[in-house]
């Protein structure tokens, strides 16, 4: 593990942003995906050869420059290595959801440190996953369906259709319905799709004005949902970004990326802030930009050696989030140099 400071630049303003940065090493293959746990103590990461890493962070910036505890390492153990697609902490119970490959969804128990698996469900084509407000239900993405998993009862739902013809790319959820009915936000390339949850009812397609085009042309790539569902960000194949009202639905900020399309997005525990990655358009180099929700104003610009698949705010720490995406040159146990993937965890300045 390894820190170093770093200066973003602040748009439209003289001197400099500042934020530090440190790296957790350990991966083989380049880092696919992150996930923080509820108490933003454990950290997830995943790779491509089928591994995850679970970091133990006591708090955001580590005194005196000492490495985080020990991780626990979950081999997947498939011949075939498969990336880890999307991965994801149960909100209450010691448990962990990893989609392998676009076959299998897997549910880790993480109270020991064998961390069996107690539920492992065929979900072909699957692409992405997230637990709903009830802490034991999750549902995969299949194309244009879903897959209901129930861990309490270790039994996987057949495939369910939304809607025939929807090429299905992100899921979120989100209670502004209430608990007992709560909202399924799905990203199209029609826009952003609102389900009833558990019921399957269509309810509405989010569509801005004029700075959320994504939503009618591109298709959306990317969500994320603030907490206590204040915001919704959708993010298109169009590198602009749409920062919503989730309550009202209205939108209240565009976002336009200098690369292309959005990977991925999280907000800070505050609602303050806005993390996003996009794919640049040239070359391999990439970055985590970071705006204001309200404003859609660049604060901070996180370079990377390639373009990054995920980036993840802290839910504890509002100026803390990891990314994937960087790698660097470090020395094998024979002391031969190796290029090594990284996990990225960012502290932002005030």
């Amino acid at each position: 593990m390894s820190s170093r400071p770093g200066t973003a630049p602040h748009p439209g303003a003289a001197g400099s942003s500042e934020w530090s940065r440190r790296d957790l090493t350990g991966h083989r293959q380049p880092v696919s995906c992150v996930a923080w746990s509820a108490n933003g103590k454990r950290l997830a990461s995943g790779d491509e050869e089928g591994v995850v890493k679970i970091w133990h962070i006591d708090e955001p910036v580590p005194k005196d420059g000492r490495a985080e505890r020990s991780q626990q390492d979950l081999q997947h153990a498939s011949k075939d290595r498969e990336v880890i697609v999307a991965l994801a902490f149960n909100p209450r119970r010691e448990e962990l959801l990893a989609v392998v490959g676009s076959n299998t969804t897997k549910i880790y128990d993480l109270r020991s440190r064998s961390a069996s698996v107690v539920l492992a469900a065929p979900t072909p084509h699957a692409c992405a996953a997230a637990w709903d407000g009830h802490d034991q239900l999750l549902v995969a993405q299949v194309r244009n369906a879903v897959v209901h998993l129930d861990a309490k009862r270790k039994r996987a739902s057949k495939p369910h259709v939304l809607r025939e013809g929807d090429e299905i790319v992100c899921i979120a959820f989100s209670e502004v319905g209430g608990k007992k009915e709560q909202q399924l936000l799905v990203g199209t390339k029609y826009g952003v799709e609102v389900w009833s949850w558990p019921g399957y009812e269509h309810l509405t397609t989010l569509a801005g004005g004029h700075a959320c085009h994504h939503a009618r042309t591109s298709g959306v790539t990317a969500l994320a949902v603030s907490s206590k569902d204040r915001f919704l960000a959708s993010g298109g194949y169009d590198a602009s970004i749409c920062i919503w009202d989730l309550p009202s639905a209205a939108p209240l900020a565009a976002v336009y990326t200098p690369d292309d399309a959005v990977r991925a997005m999280s907000f800070s525990s505050d609602h303050c802030l806005l993390a996003y990655s996009s794919q640049s358009a040239e070359g391999q180099q990439g970055s985590v930009d970071v705006v204001a929700v309200q404003s859609g104003k660049l604060l901070h610009r996180i370079p990377l050696a390639h373009h990054s698949e995920d980036v993840a705010f802290n839910p504890r720490w509002p100026k803390l989030l990891a990314c994937v995406g960087d790698s660097g040159y470090g020395k094998d146990s024979k002391g031969r140099t190796l290029l090594e993937p990284r996990v990225t965890l960012v502290s932002l300045g005030r």
